[in-house]
């Protein structure tokens, strides 16, 4: 029985080709009671390594490596002289599914908290005690400063390696993206940048009182996005693909 019937679609908002999972997850545990369709709020675009990033990497001993994203993985090891000296270091990951994509790609391990989101990583004992050690962190440009700020206030020094931009995604995909906005879905998401797109691509910013309706992944994101005038149906207690196929079947199925 649906706990709120008049949820009749649901979009998925993670970039291409990181759906395909979650999206059969999702419509194995709920696909009878409602439409799930893929709409992706970012686009990723590969970057060069700028010539002090090359530097950082051949001119100076690593000891620890923290990969934000799955991407940031691929990416990365687009190219294996990248990953040259960092054989044998602890690598780090902010979530579960990044941590797979990084076994797969170097076939070691790779730690990961139990909270997946930067205040989990920094919780990890391989961050506690790092004075003098040189870490470094891979990532998209932009998004959130806090794990380069904390290991640096416990002393570490950090290079940060941009390997791909978030970008609005095309013409053609905000246009499918504002029809939305007619049809009263819900919205899935799992970045602040997902939101802020989402509000744009809409044309909300003149509209306070709007109501879009999310489930998000995190009390980070709630705040933002009621901020923003988007109202939470519902929020789910990690960005993991179980975690948001719980969240989603709890909704819609009233089962814990």
């Amino acid at each position: 029985m649906l706990k709120d019937s008049d949820i009749k679609r649901l979009i998925v908002t993670r970039p291409q080709g990181q759906t395909d999972s979650l999206l059969k997850k999702l419509k194995q545990a709920v696909g009878n009671w409602l439409e799930i369709e893929h709409l992706p709020l970012i686009q990723i675009s590969p970057l060069d390594f700028s010539e002090q990033e090359k530097k950082d990497l051949t001119d100076k001993a690593i000891d620890g490596a923290i990969f934000i994203s799955g991407n940031a993985a691929r990416l990365f090891f687009n190219h294996s002289k990248r990953a040259d000296n960092l054989s044998g270091i602890p690598l780090l990951a902010v979530g579960n599914n990044t941590a797979s994509e990084l076994k797969k790609i170097t076939n070691q391990p790779v730690l990961y908290p139990d909270q997946m989101n930067s205040e989990g990583l920094l919780k990890l004992a391989q961050l506690q005690s790092i004075s003098n050690q040189h870490w470094l962190i891979v990532k998209g440009t932009g998004g959130r400063s806090l794990i380069e700020q904390t290991l640096r206030e416990r002393g570490a020094q950090v290079s940060e390696i941009e390997v791909y931009q978030r970008r609005l995604p095309d013409y053609s995909t905000q246009q499918k993206i504002y029809q939305q906005k007619f049809d009263h879905p819900v919205w899935l998401l799992s970045s602040a940048q997902a939101i802020t797109h989402l509000h744009r691509i809409l044309g909300l910013t003149d509209q306070p009182e709007h109501a879009t309706r999310l489930i998000v992944s995190s009390d980070r994101l709630a705040t933002m996005a009621r901020q923003q005038g988007f109202t939470i149906i519902a929020q789910s207690a990690g960005a993991s693909e179980s975690q948001l196929v719980q969240c989603v079947k709890t909704l819609i199925l009233h089962q814990e």
